[in-house]
């Protein structure tokens, strides 16, 4: 009997059929429990992704919004906010977002005050886990992004003009900001005669000539872009103020005496201003269809949050813009809105050339704001005197003669367009 039993026991160690159910039926929990948390892994990672994503957008914002408003902690946690709903992150249902200026929770940048620290934060859900942990996981994630503004206030943006940024006569020409030269011609920056430009840096693709430019032209540099190619001023006006084109009056805009007063709108006839009494234009957004600006002797011209957009110039070496003889102008564009920072801009489908803009001749001119003609001349000549203006110019080609004397030139309207100043990350 002994022997059956051990023979019997010896068979059925050694029997393998059905050893494989066994041992599946042991391992299938583990092997469930395995599955179902890969699942879980997987969500986990695509949420932190998505919620990564969201703060490196919401920095972005932030940090731009902390350059515009100098820092006021309320717009920027707005601006976050708008930014991370703009994701379909919204704070709701457990969902948080913390814009810190400067950083608390990096380590790397903590007290920096030009640095936004964007923090995160969604409730979450599990499959398999929830098995083995008593409350759900909560995600989170970081970010921080600075914001810089360019330092240039005058950009060229012909890619092969020779001179396209020129000094010559008795020019005395000092920026608190720097130069750009777009052109790749060997003598693209030309200094001549007793003048002198002085910025804090000369970039030029191709090269330069002269004596007297400081510091000396880092040339080779790669070619840009128009820093303004987004912006597109017929839409914009369409958006926020009416169908474009607008209707436009063809009144008679000369002005030989006597105080004036002219409203935004759409012109057809010159602005010819030759009164010793002050003209103003009143704020808002003047459309010279065809027509332009000059300014002439004696004329006293002032005008706060104005913009004035140049179109359909078709005379060949037209004058755009001319003040001279003595006149006074004090020009400021808007600070806010859909052309803030914006003075005098020329229609970039107006052909290469076709207009010149001339501030000369003996004029005092304090205009603030971006001169942005991105196909067309700028010329300083004569005695145009401009040392208090914030200008930022955006032209063809800009040369500066005679005896002009431009100082404290800065970009501070960068401030005002956000096209010109960048953010990104850092952490």
């Amino acid at each position: 009997m002994k022997r059956f039993f051990r023979e019997f026991i010896r068979r059925l160690c050694s029997d393998r059929r059905g050893g494989i159910l066994v041992y599946t039926a042991i391992a299938a929990p583990a092997l469930i429990g395995f599955a179902g948390m890969s699942v879980d892994i997987g969500y986990w990672y695509a949420k932190t992704r998505q919620l990564q994503s969201v703060a490196d957008s919401a920095a972005i914002a932030g940090a731009l919004e902390n350059l515009r408003s100098d820092g006021d902690a309320a717009a920027i946690q707005a601006a976050t906010e708008a930014d991370a709903a703009n994701h379909d992150f919204a704070t709701t249902n457990g969902r948080t977002i913390d814009a810190n200026n400067p950083p608390e929770v990096s380590t790397v940048y903590a007290g920096f005050s030009d640095m936004v620290e964007v923090v995160v934060s969604e409730p979450g859900s599990s499959f398999v886990a929830q098995a083995f942990f008593d409350a759900s996981p909560t995600f989170t994630a970081r970010a921080v992004a600075k914001s810089d503004t360019n330092d240039t206030c005058v950009w060229s943006l012909s890619p092969d003009a020779p001179s396209a940024v020129s000094v010559q006569g008795t020019a005395n020409v000092s920026l608190g900001c720097g130069v750009l030269v777009n052109s790749n011609d060997p003598n693209a920056v030309t200094q001549g005669g007793s003048s002198c430009l002085t910025s804090t840096e000369i970039k030029v693709v191709g090269g330069s000539s002269g004596a007297c430019l400081n510091p000396a032209p880092d040339t080779g540099a790669s070619p840009v872009i128009d820093p303004l190619a987004a912006f597109d001023f017929e839409a914009l006006y369409a958006d926020n103020y009416g169908p474009w084109p607008p209707t436009c009056s063809n009144q008679n805009n000369s002005v030989p005496s006597g105080p004036a007063t002219f409203s935004p709108g759409c012109y057809t006839k010159d602005f010819k201003i030759t009164t010793n009494g002050v003209v103003t234009f009143e704020p808002g957004v003047y459309i010279l269809d065809g027509a332009k600006l000059e300014f002439g002797a004696g004329s006293h011209i002032v005008g706060d949050g104005v913009v004035f957009y140049f179109t359909n110039i078709t005379d060949t070496d037209a004058v755009g813009v001319t003040i001279s003889g003595g006149s006074n102008a004090q020009l400021t564009a808007p600070a806010t809105g859909p052309f803030a920072g914006m003075l005098f801009v020329q229609d970039r489908d107006t052909p290469p050339g076709t207009a010149t803009y001339k501030l000369t001749g003996g004029s005092t001119q304090n205009l603030e704001g971006i001169i942005y003609l991105p196909n067309q001349s700028l010329e300083y000549a004569g005695g145009g005197a401009l040392g208090s203006s914030s200008s930022l110019i955006i032209a063809d080609t800009v040369s500066f003669t005679g005896n002009t004397d431009i100082g404290d030139f800065e970009n501070t309207p960068v401030l005002s367009n956000p096209l010109l100043f960048a953010s990104y990350l850092v952490e």
